[in-house]
């Protein structure tokens, strides 16, 4: 694995900038990140957000915090185009909106094999990220007792202090049984009033006025929901209160199985958990957002609930603000978590410096072996658009082109140039002064330019993509540009990626000419990735998100499959008190790893493959996403309902072809008795051929194993099914090509 010098920290599936107080856009002509600039700003009575001591925000809008009595100054700074609130009258809650926009609501409602509601149970969705915080209330399930409360002072209302549940059952409120309640700080909760929807009930055993947890409160991992208890509402009537006959739920089990600590170490649930790390990094609580989107809340009960409640977790945690990055490292996390049962695995991370970004790398590939083992890959396609860190070129047969990018590059930074082809059909030059170059050597060595050291490393993927890695560390000045010399005799296409240490998705640097086409991250870029868009979920448009990443892969493969909501999303945050605005590709990926969990739960067997097929059969296509599939929106916006009743034959490929597997139309057919069915492998395979009725029910299995390259064949003799269309399904691999067959009886 390939870790030359350190990784920016912002190159990662990451949120949107959370609990933002204004935002600040810049009209001047000269570049928007002049520290005298901002430095002015800040001696208004302006405070940035900081991360490491830098003030967070792209390069043209930051999230402050304004007082009143800052305003009028600011008025008065010529470079400041807009100041806007983040506060506003109304604001419709986002997961409300985007969970039943893509039918989850519409799933719960029905039941699978064993009768239980479709939630998610019995699936284990795998999240790579900032860790979670366990003692969030919205990560537990209510499988505790179903209690009665005590309307004491009998005036038919819930009074938190006064009233209480009834725990021993005896019909008296006891000492140790009075009743509070959280309030989550949300836009549509009432303040001052019990939301049976939104808050948390608990019982203030020992009347200290709050809700006390963990071991240095004296709670064991035997404790349920660590602390002292919460409960929620069976609000029977629907109006959002605690009503006299209502009862109440427990919560008890967390939905967390195990976290793996940065350091290696597992906390597990009924062992140690209650001593995991907080989440507490990057913005405060990405994991935990994310966690809550996928899994959070209890169905029915919970305004804010996540798409497969009834899921559980295990969580491994990215370090993200380590030096080099990936302490732990993505294959380390993947393969835990395959020992650990995941079902589903969501990668909550965006890397595109010196990256090959063509899927040969040695995570790439391993996301597509655990795919090919039924292990459903999930990976959000970044945020990298708009941002101006990608730029494509065409390079002229034995011509050259000069390229640039700009901005404050007086810290680190990582330009990479990409090709396809041989090491040397491009030559990549540095600007020295004015009117200088000097050629990168690309042997690993570091040179002294413009008296400023810079590092280059040329280096051919397993799939001809040559990459030009280089790294200019306190490179000072506002532009830095290269020359690229064709040496061949046919045009050549490079493509330019930057990043650096200064901000996340948009970076202190940017190309002067970025095109932006090539822009989903790795490792979405693996072969097998289900590759996740987002778009906004909003009343008054329901379209790409500007930031999403797409554009096919530097090779032409086709990079997203489905986009899912991705514009704020209101879920949980670090703080238990808190619901909080979440974005990003970030949020798209939950959504479609819960929705992988809800069609795993229905159809247990369907794995990686089918689960991608059905996610693509059953995505909506509108005025939006245009003609379908494409690179924007792949095959459009998610919607879990449509794809669980997608019919085999909704999948069925054309040609019956996929990577040169092939699965030729079954002989005779119709059929009455008996039909031949024929298959090409181009390599040594792992194969199953499997036969679905209309229902996308299994009716026969007719190869499981490994087999040959070359041509095949095999008989399918039913017995004891009745006439009808039925759907022949080959699956090698990752790869999964259905033909549809009609029996006579």
């Amino acid at each position: 694995m390939r870790r030359d010098l350190p990784e920016p920290p912002g190159g990662r599936s990451g949120p949107c900038t959370t609990h933002v107080r204004a935002r600040r856009r810049y009209a001047s002509a000269r570049h928007p990140n002049d520290a005298a600039v901002l430095e002015r700003v800040e001696q208004l009575g302006v405070s940035f957000e900081r991360w490491r001591g830098r003030r967070l925000g792209t390069s043209t809008i930051f999230p402050v915090k304004v007082g009143p009595g800052a305003l009028e100054g600011l008025a008065s700074v010529a470079e400041i185009a807009s100041v806007e609130p983040s506060w506003h009258p109304f604001q419709l809650p986002p997961l409300d909106v985007s969970r039943p926009q893509v039918q989850a609501d519409a799933v719960w409602l029905r039941n699978d094999g064993l009768g239980r509601k479709l939630t998610g149970q019995g699936v284990l969705i795998a999240d790579f990220d900032t860790g979670v915080d366990v003692f969030n209330p919205m990560l537990w399930f209510a499988d505790g007792d179903t209690l009665g409360w005590l309307d004491t002072n009998g005036n038919g209302v819930f009074d938190a202090g006064l009233d209480a549940v009834d725990l021993d059952r005896d019909g008296t409120a006891d000492a140790g049984e009075v009743l509070r309640y959280r309030e989550m700080t949300y836009a549509a909760n009432t303040p001052g009033l019990y939301d049976a929807d939104l808050d948390f009930l608990y019982v203030d055993a020992n009347g200290n006025g709050a809700r006390d947890a963990g071991t240095a409160a004296g709670f064991t991992e035997a404790s349920p929901t660590y602390g002292e208890p919460w409960f929620v509402t069976l609000d029977t009537n629907g109006n959002h209160r605690l009503d006299v006959g209502e009862r109440l739920v427990g919560l008890k089990t967390s939905k967390v199985r195990a976290i793996r600590e940065v350091s290696g170490t597992v906390r597990r649930r009924g062992v140690d958990l209650i001593s995991a790390p907080r989440d507490n990094a990057w913005y405060g609580g990405h994991g935990t957002s994310v966690c809550g989107i996928a899994v959070g809340g209890i169905a029915g009960i919970h305004r804010l609930a996540g798409v497969a409640p009834g899921a559980e977790l295990v969580v491994g945690v990215i370090d993200y603000n380590a030096v080099p990055r990936f302490v732990t490292g993505l294959a380390t996390l993947m393969t835990w978590a395959q020992a650990e049962g995941a079902d589903v695995m969501l990668v909550e991370d965006g890397e595109w410096a010196w990256e090959y970004l063509d899927g040969s790398s040695n995570e790439e590939l391993m996301i597509d072996q655990m795919a090919a083992s039924g292990i459903v890959q999930v990976l959000p396609s970044g945020n990298l658009t708009g941002g101006g860190m990608q730029a494509t070129w065409t390079v002229g047969a034995a011509d050259s082109s000069t390229v640039s990018f700009a901005g404050d590059i007086s810290s680190e930074v990582w330009p990479s140039i990409r090709w396809r082809g041989g090491e040397n059909d491009l030559a990549v030059r540095m600007q020295v002064g004015a009117s200088g170059y000097v050629t990168l050597p690309g042997d690993g060595s570091t040179l002294t330019i413009g008296g400023k050291p810079v590092y280059s490393l040329r280096s051919r993927s397993a799939r001809g993509t040559v990459m030009m890695m280089v790294h200019l560390a306190s490179s000072g000045g506002t532009t830095c540009g290269f020359r690229l010399v064709n040496s061949t005799a046919a045009p050549v296409r490079a493509d330019g990626l930057l990043a650096d240490d200064g901000f996340s998705w948009t970076g202190l640097a940017r190309w002067t000419s970025p095109t932006e086409d090539h822009t989903a991250t790795w490792p979405a870029t693996a072969d097998s990735a289900i590759g996740v868009g987002a778009y906004r979920n909003r009343s008054t448009s329901t379209d790409i998100n500007t930031f999403s990443g797409r554009g096919a892969r530097i090779d032409g493969a086709r990079i997203v499959d489905v986009a899912a909501p991705g514009s704020t999303t209101y879920t949980i945050t670090l703080a238990d008190s808190v619901y909080g605005g979440f974005g990003g590709t970030s949020a798209a990926g939950p959504h479609v790893a819960g929705a992988a969990a809800l069609l795993l739960q229905a159809e247990p067997t369907l794995g990686h493959a089918g689960v991608n097929a059905r996610l693509r059969a059953g995505a909506l296509a509108d005025a939006y996403t245009g003609a379908i599939p494409n690179t924007t929106w792949g095959f459009g916006k998610l919607r879990i309902a449509d794809a669980l009743d997608a019919a085999i034959a909704g999948v069925e490929a054309p040609d019956a072809e996929a990577g040169h597997v092939v699965l030729r139309q079954n002989e005779p057919n119709p059929f009455q008795r008996a039909t031949r069915i024929r298959y090409r492998l181009p390599e040594r395979s792992q194969v199953e051929l499997r036969v679905f009725d209309l229902q996308g029910r299994q009716v026969g299995v007719l190869v499981r194993g490994v087999e040959a390259a070359g041509e095949h064949a095999v008989q399918w003799r039913p017995e004891g099914v009745s006439g009808g269309i039925y759907f022949c399904r080959l699956q090698v691999g990752y790869r999964v090509v259905i033909r549809r067959m009609a029996l006579l009886r």
